[in-house]
């Protein structure tokens, strides 16, 4: 998986509250970074933008558990 994906994965997993696994999922995509500025990418790409403008198909994926 590529970094962005462990980004949205934890984004994933602290919305359902499991933070240890979001946290984990957070520090793998660090570590993963293609650059210097990708932390403030992240910061800014992903946690001030609405979750379904990103990843739309997530509706659909949590409706269904």
């Amino acid at each position: 998986m590529s970094w962005l994906n462990y980004v949205l994965l934890g984004k994933v997993y602290e919305m359902k509250g499991m933070n240890r696994e979001a946290a984990d999922a957070y520090l793998t995509a660090f570590n993963l970074r293609p650059g210097a500025n990708t932390l403030y990418w992240i910061e800014n790409g992903i946690f001030q933008t609405s979750v379904p403008y990103v990843v739309p198909y997530l509706d659909k994926f949590l409706a269904s558990e």
